[in-house]
């Protein structure tokens, strides 16, 4: 692990180093609080070992090895970390990427239930009619009824379904492609004038302009010879 000595720290301040991703962190790896509070949740996981072995690096096989031998049970876990080249931020990585195949896992098992929950979403509907509030009949006045105008007598109405849920299963259906953007806007473009603005604009909306062949100058007097291709 690259490690570099803050050589201008403020007088009183502990010394301080870089990891091989940027990060400070203390000269002593036991007074690293980040990794040690990371690993006073991770070791409380049942499943981190599971993690450590399974991810194919050699370096976490060593740190469980490590972790599981009595020679290093004085040993910190941060010390352990510099010793076989780990960083705070390769412990985060395997965690999120072992958590994220956890997530695909169950996202894929219900599935099914979520894709029937979306086209249900999308089919028409019967609802208690809003204007009679299902009592089939409207009053007029104080005391004349009427049938409700709205359901009819029915008491329920047909709404429609959710308008992006329908958009959804159209897609997912093949039946209208989804929506890409027309035109791509370029933020970082420095532009340094309003014509060259222009240019671009057009460059962007239908194309390269084509370009004319220049035409030769011509003078008072001279006359134009029309050949025949």
């Amino acid at each position: 692990m690259t490690e570099v000595v803050n050589q201008s720290r403020k007088r009183g301040r502990p010394a301080t180093r870089k990891d091989k991703n940027g990060r400070l962190m203390p000269v002593r790896a036991d007074r690293d609080r980040l990794m040690k509070s990371l690993f006073e949740y991770l070791r409380h996981r049942p499943d981190f070992d599971d993690v450590l072995q399974l991810s194919g690096d050699a370096r976490f096989l060593r740190l469980y090895d490590a972790l599981h031998d009595d020679v290093y049970r004085n040993t910190s876990p941060g010390t352990l970390c510099r010793k076989f080249c780990i960083s705070l931020r390769d412990l985060v990585d395997v965690w999120r990427e072992y958590n994220a195949l956890l997530g695909i896992m169950y996202t894929s098992t219900h599935f099914p239930q979520i894709a029937a929950d979306v086209v249900h979403n999308a089919m028409s509907r019967d609802v208690v009619c809003p204007r009679c509030d299902g009592l089939k009949s409207v009053r007029d006045g104080e005391a004349e009824t009427r049938i409700c105008p709205m359901c009819k007598g029915e008491g329920q109405v047909e709404v429609p379904g959710d308008p992006h849920a329908i958009q959804l299963v159209f897609e997912v259906m093949g039946v209208i492609g989804r929506k890409q953007t027309a035109i791509r806007i370029e933020q970082n473009v420095r532009v340094e004038s309003l014509e060259e603005m222009l240019r671009m604009t057009q460059k962007i909306a239908i194309g390269e302009p084509e370009k004319v062949a220049p035409q030769p100058k011509t003078k008072p007097g001279d006359r134009w010879i029309n050949r025949a291709d």
